[in-house]
């Protein structure tokens, strides 16, 4: 499988979000963040850890990877140890 990460530069977020866009979700997002909060460090992982291993996410989509990221991450190296993952090579 031959991926250029180069080609990975438009899928570049940030965690900007334009408010205005968004209609709806309040609920959600207030829950959410009542969850993160209120609990232990370990459940911020554990949560992604479920939502990850569910059989709804695991049927919806083809490839799942699990990637853990640090606070002084790089994003062209994280973004190439996402892709050799997934083929085993560089």
């Amino acid at each position: 499988m031959d991926i250029e990460v180069d080609n990975f530069d438009w899928r570049q977020t940030s965690s900007l979000v334009n408010n205005s866009e968004i209609y709806g979700r309040d609920v959600e997002i207030e829950e959410l963040i009542n969850k993160l909060l209120s609990n232990s460090d370990d459940f911020s992982t554990t949560l992604a850890q479920l939502v990850y291993n569910d059989g709804r996410a695991e049927n919806y989509f083809d490839l799942r990877i699990w990637v853990c990221v640090s606070d002084d991450f790089e994003i062209g190296r994280l973004t190439r140890a996402i892709i050799e993952s997934i083929d085993g090579s560089p």
